[in-house]
């Protein structure tokens, strides 16, 4: 089963929730807290429909660049779906 995005190269939703299970039940165990972050880019559509998909996934694939290098390297980021974006924060 693939666990990257195609597009992004960042984890696909299903690896993220796959991670996000193992984090879940280790903070049960400890007792830690998680956070959870779920970016939409606004407008997104708009962009597709005034310069193109190709313009479109060019947006989408510089907003994962940008969450993967601007998160822990304990968190997890993956494309939740279109033009969605989900981040565990342990």
């Amino acid at each position: 089963m693939a666990t990257t995005d195609p597009l992004t190269k960042i984890n696909n939703r299903r690896r993220f929730f796959e991670l996000a299970s193992n984090e879940y039940e280790r903070s049960k165990r400890y007792q830690h807290p998680l956070s959870l972050l779920i970016c939409d880019a606004d407008y997104f559509k708009e962009i597709n429909d005034t310069y193109g998909h190709q313009i479109g996934d060019k947006v989408l694939v510089n907003l994962a660049h940008f969450l993967q290098k601007n998160i822990r390297s304990i968190d997890i980021v993956a494309r939740y779906g279109g033009e969605e974006f989900i981040i565990l924060m342990p």
